[in-house]
Order: C-alpha cells, then sequence, then structure tokens
C-alpha cells in the first residue's frame, strides 16, 4: 500500500476506532475526489479485506456512471471471490475496459482470476519477461561501465 494513503488510513482507525467508521470516512474523501487514482485502488483494497466489498462495487459504478477510471485491481479481487466463474463475455468486456484506461499492468497484481481466463497469466509472464530484460540490460550496462573504469 502507498505510505501516504496507509497513514491516512491508520490515522483514521487510531482517531476512530471501528472499521466502519474509517470505510464511512474514505467514501467520502473519495467522493470528493482527495484520492489519486492510486490511492483509490489501495483504499478499495482495504475495504475489500476488511469485508465491504458491496461498498466498493457501489463505488466502482459511482466512478462508471461518472466517466471516471476504474479500480481494476479492486474489481478484479471482488470478481475473484465470487462463487461463480465470471462469464467470458464479462471478462472480455473487462479487458476492452481496462485496455481502454492503458490499465491492463493492474491485472498482474491478483491471481484471483488465473482460473477463469489464461490472459492474466499471460500478462503476467509478460511483465515477468519485460522485468528479466530490462535487468539483464542493466546488468550488461554496469558490466560495460566496469570494465570501461578498470582500462583507465
Amino acid at each position: 500500500m502507498a505510505p501516504s494513503i496507509e497513514k491516512k488510513i491508520k490515522k483514521l482507525l487510531v482517531q476512530h476506532g471501528e472499521a466502519i467508521i474509517v470505510a464511512d470516512e474514505l467514501l467520502k474523501m473519495w467522493d470528493r475526489n482527495e484520492f489519486s487514482f492510486a490511492e483509490q485502488n489501495h483504499v478499495a483494497l482495504f475495504m475489500i479485506r476488511g469485508g465491504f466489498s458491496p461498498t466498493v462495487v457501489n463505488q466502482i459504478k459511482k466512478n462508471i456512471s461518472k466517466k471516471q477510471r476504474v479500480p481494476w485491481a479492486a474489481l478484479l479481487e471482488i470478481l475473484g471471490t465470487l462463487a461463480n466463474k465470471p462469464t467470458k463475455d464479462l471478462m472480455d468486456q473487462i479487458f476492452i475496459g481496462a485496455a481502454e484506461e492503458d490499465a491492463l499492468n493492474e491485472f498482474i497484481f491478483t491471481r484471483k482470476l488465473d482460473y477463469s481466463d489464461h490472459r492474466f497469466r499471460k500478462l503476467r509472464q509478460q511483465f515477468t519477461d519485460t522485468l528479466n530484460k530490462e535487468l539483464e540490460e542493466k546488468k550488461k550496462s554496469l558490466l560495460n561501465q566496469a570494465n570501461f573504469l578498470r582500462k583507465d
């Protein structure tokens, strides 16, 4: 969780003591657009883990109706807890929506839907391959720099 939102949540927990009051305060802040998109995701995940999934679903619906970005990681987390497997059509729509928001990278953080759609594993593998490639390039660059310094 991002340190700034983590501090806000901790402060609210200390101040109010009850998760339901903290959730209500966080929703008010969300409605007033006090959170960045990343913070919205963190707040939503905090609320899901606190047992407030229906509230998060309503908040996601508000975002959609206001044509604001969708906290995809939170939506996937909720879908992953449902007893019924999401339909292929629903999954297609989710992938289309996230692609339109350039947010497919958020899908790599949940494994709850791997059973229902192979694309999640594929995205995670692409992400891992990209990170490994970047790591190798950085290693080569550092080795070249070290070799250059040894020649002097």
